[in-house]
């Protein structure tokens, strides 16, 4: 990533919200000097509210997904879904974000444990469609707020329906007695 932040020819805004470890500050840091000339980096540790974050996030041209885990799925990315921005995502191939990254056009998958010409070419990709804001976005059905939405109340009334039939059996166990 550091290459493709001293190749690019225009100027880089990146701004972080979230809290950050000493490490974490360290390798910005690094970011930082490395890429002076291009690349302007702010960290905002301050709290600001959901529908703030979202705001800020709808204003950038591009978003920064970082994911080491190879089964979780950060929240995070299904905000970034309905935003319908270019995603930079960061995970390892292979990984449950890197599975529905494959199906969702707006994201440029990076490979982090590799340093491929395939990580190269995703990265000027992401660049070059946050710079002209021309690029593929779609929001599968299946991440869709109306079928999440069918999908959680199936499952919900299912439970519930579960929970009186057990509460039934029980009522009925306490009168034969």
């Amino acid at each position: 990533i550091k290459k493709g932040l001293t190749n690019t020819h225009k100027k880089i805004n990146i701004n972080f919200y979230t809290n950050l470890l000493m490490r974490e500050r360290k390798e910005i840091s690094n970011y930082k000097e490395l890429t002076k000339n291009n690349c302007e980096i702010e960290i905002y540790e301050k709290f600001i509210d959901r529908d703030q974050l979202l705001q800020q996030m709808g204003k950038a041209n591009g978003l920064l997904l970082l994911s080491a885990s190879t089964n979780a799925i950060p929240l995070k990315l299904f905000e970034y879904i309905y935003l319908q921005k270019p995603v930079l995502a960061v995970t390892m191939k292979g990984s449950e974000v890197w599975k529905i990254g494959t199906e969702i056009p707006q994201f440029f998958l990076y490979d982090y444990t590799t340093d491929s010409e395939n990580n190269n070419n995703n990265l000027h990709e992401f660049f070059k469609a946050c710079e002209t804001m021309n690029y593929e976005s779609l929001v599968p059905k299946k991440f869709s707020e109306d079928y999440l939405e069918k999908i959680f109340s199936q499952a919900i009334n299912s439970m519930l329906f579960r929970t009186e039939l057990r509460s039934e059996e029980h009522t009925s166990e306490l009168q034969s007695h």
